[in-house]
Protein backbone atom coordinates (compact mmCIF):
# COMPACT_ATOMS: atom_id res chain seq x y z
CA UNK A 1 0.00 0.00 0.00
CA UNK A 2 2.76 2.29 -0.62
CA UNK A 3 1.62 3.52 -4.28
CA UNK A 4 -1.31 3.74 -6.31
CA UNK A 5 -1.24 0.23 -7.51
CA UNK A 6 -0.76 -1.35 -3.98
CA UNK A 7 -3.75 0.54 -2.47
CA UNK A 8 -6.11 0.03 -5.66
CA UNK A 9 -4.76 -3.75 -5.20
CA UNK A 10 -5.99 -3.77 -1.49
CA UNK A 11 -9.00 -1.35 -1.76
CA UNK A 12 -10.42 -3.88 -4.59
CA UNK A 13 -10.79 -7.20 -2.89
CA UNK A 14 -13.61 -7.12 0.04
CA UNK A 15 -12.43 -9.15 2.58
CA UNK A 16 -8.74 -7.57 2.54
CA UNK A 17 -9.59 -4.37 4.81
CA UNK A 18 -11.27 -7.26 7.47
CA UNK A 19 -7.77 -9.34 7.08
CA UNK A 20 -5.45 -6.14 7.97
CA UNK A 21 -7.86 -4.81 10.73
CA UNK A 22 -7.70 -8.33 12.20
CA UNK A 23 -4.36 -8.55 13.11
CA UNK A 24 -5.39 -5.99 15.82
CA UNK A 25 -5.55 -9.07 17.99
CA UNK A 26 -2.15 -9.07 18.47
CA UNK A 27 -0.66 -7.49 21.32
CA UNK A 28 2.54 -6.15 19.41
CA UNK A 29 2.38 -2.78 19.61
CA UNK A 30 4.23 -2.29 16.47
CA UNK A 31 1.84 -4.42 14.91
CA UNK A 32 -1.11 -2.51 15.77
CA UNK A 33 0.49 0.85 15.20
CA UNK A 34 0.69 -0.24 11.52
CA UNK A 35 -2.53 -1.74 11.34
CA UNK A 36 -3.78 1.76 12.91
CA UNK A 37 -1.75 3.50 10.02
CA UNK A 38 -3.21 1.30 7.26
CA UNK A 39 -7.30 1.82 8.57
CA UNK A 40 -5.65 5.49 8.65
CA UNK A 41 -4.76 5.53 5.17
CA UNK A 42 -8.18 3.19 3.44
CA UNK A 43 -10.13 6.53 5.49
CA UNK A 44 -8.70 9.12 4.44
CA UNK A 45 -7.17 8.08 0.93
CA UNK A 46 -9.56 6.22 -0.22
CA UNK A 47 -12.77 7.90 0.72
CA UNK A 48 -13.87 8.04 -2.76
CA UNK A 49 -13.92 4.18 -2.73
CA UNK A 50 -16.27 4.28 0.31
CA UNK A 51 -12.73 3.82 2.86
CA UNK A 52 -14.83 5.02 6.04
CA UNK A 53 -17.28 2.80 5.62
CA UNK A 54 -15.12 -0.16 4.45
CA UNK A 55 -13.11 0.97 7.68
CA UNK A 56 -16.22 0.99 9.91
CA UNK A 57 -17.59 -2.12 8.88
CA UNK A 58 -14.09 -4.04 9.38
CA UNK A 59 -14.14 -3.11 12.99
CA UNK A 60 -17.59 -4.43 13.36
CA UNK A 61 -16.38 -7.64 11.84
CA UNK A 62 -13.82 -7.62 14.59
CA UNK A 63 -16.19 -6.83 17.25
CA UNK A 64 -18.07 -9.60 15.84
CA UNK A 65 -14.87 -12.40 15.71
CA UNK A 66 -13.62 -10.96 18.96
CA UNK A 67 -16.84 -10.98 20.80
CA UNK A 68 -15.98 -7.72 21.88
CA UNK A 69 -19.07 -5.24 23.45
CA UNK A 70 -18.30 -2.29 21.34
CA UNK A 71 -16.66 -1.11 17.75
CA UNK A 72 -13.40 0.55 19.46
CA UNK A 73 -13.21 -1.55 22.56
CA UNK A 74 -9.48 -2.79 22.09
CA UNK A 75 -8.52 0.18 20.59
CA UNK A 76 -10.03 2.13 23.99
CA UNK A 77 -8.36 -0.04 25.97
CA UNK A 78 -5.04 0.36 24.48
CA UNK A 79 -5.31 4.09 24.86
CA UNK A 80 -5.66 3.40 29.03
CA UNK A 81 -3.08 0.69 28.57
CA UNK A 82 -0.65 2.04 25.91
CA UNK A 83 2.03 -0.24 25.21
CA UNK A 84 4.04 2.14 23.07
CA UNK A 85 3.97 6.13 21.80
CA UNK A 86 3.29 4.61 18.40
CA UNK A 87 -0.47 3.46 19.70
CA UNK A 88 -0.80 6.00 21.66
CA UNK A 89 -0.48 8.90 18.58
CA UNK A 90 -2.25 6.56 16.22
CA UNK A 91 -5.30 5.14 18.09
CA UNK A 92 -6.92 8.48 18.45
CA UNK A 93 -6.37 9.30 14.62
CA UNK A 94 -8.71 6.10 13.91
CA UNK A 95 -10.81 6.63 16.61
CA UNK A 96 -11.56 10.14 15.61
CA UNK A 97 -11.67 9.68 11.94
CA UNK A 98 -14.51 6.84 12.49
CA UNK A 99 -16.63 8.57 14.80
Amino acid sequence: MNNDYGFNHVMAHDQSINTITNNLRWEDAKTSGLVLDVLTAVCLVGASEGGHARTLSSLDNFKAVMQEPTRFHTLVQRLQHPDSPVELQVCPHVVFGNV
